[in-house]
């Protein structure tokens, strides 16, 4: 089969590997569609994850499949369910010679029947990837694509969960990709009193005034005409320079609350200069315990998905793809296989 690799040094391109290795708890899908996530798979294609740096891995983690067989002790999933972030390799594990970067970009995968492995061995018998809990059967009446945004969808939903204080708040977010774009629909939805995004270029900061995810917008260059009493600032960019800009917009005790991946997160000091005068806390999400929660919005027509993709390819030009993401041309890309 094909699979998306990456060599960490910018390099996306198709490769054949081996099916996905199962055992008697897998299930081999057939990946229907995927989607870069643009800041996560940066981070990999570019070797700048605080937390992986391998090189020749198989890419991807948000990725929609059916189920075509089931191992002999499944008993919770079935063939012919469509299910989220089927994966060619477990992490920490290799296929082919590839090491897992989630390993979700491939024309099959695999996903593990979780509760059944749990059900039949003692705890610490055997090693269930924590991976296979994101793995959730999408509910009957969702189509493929609107499932495959549901994990983006899930991941936000779950980080503004763990922001206490929202009704009638004012937010400041540093950035207009995706993930803040959905952090200021889902603040907005909670109630917060204004959401204000801001970011280097018009077209997003644009997008998410149109799609109810802002009050209002600013590009960093006219920053002098926003409030200056935000009561927090949401950082998903992963740029330091940005953040401590934008704190003239904060009064001192008032909370940033971090989201973004940086290169330097696994040192603790990396955060000083935010701490000086505010409150920092990471903002980080619980993908799986939104299943329920976005899955009904969807079925129940409260969330349009379909303005959120603004490319599709097929997966043989996979390069051009890339490129969307990589030139920051793209609100979310999907791949169809």
């Amino acid at each position: 089969m094909k699979a998306v690799i990456t060599n960490s040094q910018g390099v996306v391109e198709l490769r054949d590997v081996a099916l996905p290795e199962r055992d008697e708890y897998d299930c081999l899908v057939k990946t229907e569609a995927f989607t870069f996530c643009n800041s996560t798979d940066s981070h990999l294609v570019n070797g700048t994850f605080p937390w992986e740096k391998r090189c020749l891995g198989i890419l991807g983690h948000e990725s929609v499949g059916t189920v075509l067989e089931v191992g002999r002790k499944v008993r919770n999933l079935k063939i012919g369910q469509r299910v989220l972030r089927p994966t060619a390799v477990w992490p920490n594990q290799d296929l082919s010679g590839f090491h897992s970067l989630w390993g979700a970009f491939s024309e099959f995968g695999k996903v593990k029947d979780y509760q059944a492995a749990k059900e039949d061995f003692l705890p610490g018998q055997t090693e269930v990837p924590g991976y296979a809990q994101y793995q959730q059967v999408v509910p009957a009446g969702i189509d493929a694509e609107p499932a495959l945004l549901m994990i983006a969808l899930k991941e936000i939903w779950s980080s503004v969960a763990t922001i206490k204080e929202v009704t009638g708040k004012h937010f400041l977010i540093s950035g207009a990709g995706i993930a803040a774009i959905l952090l200021g629909f889902f603040l907005r939805r909670r109630g917060a009193a204004s959401v204000t995004l801001t970011a280097r270029r018009r077209e997003p900061l644009d997008f998410a005034l149109g799609w109810n995810a802002a009050d209002d917008i600013c590009l960093l260059s006219d920053l002098e005409h926003l409030r200056t009493d935000y009561d927090a600032l949401v950082e998903t960019t992963g740029s330091l320079e940005t953040a401590i800009r934008l704190l003239a917009k904060l009064p001192h005790g008032r909370t940033i609350y971090s989201y973004a991946v940086y290169a330097d997160l696994k040192d603790d000091s990396f955060f000083d200069p935010l701490r000086k005068n505010h409150v920092l806390l990471r903002a980080d999400p619980c993908e799986w315990s939104a299943h329920e929660a976005v899955s009904a919005m969807v079925l129940e027509g409260k969330l349009d998905t379909a303005p959120l993709v603004t490319h599709h390819f097929p997966l043989a030009e996979i390069k051009a793809a890339w490129k969307t993401v990589s030139e920051k041309r793209t609100i979310k890309t999907v791949v169809v296989l």
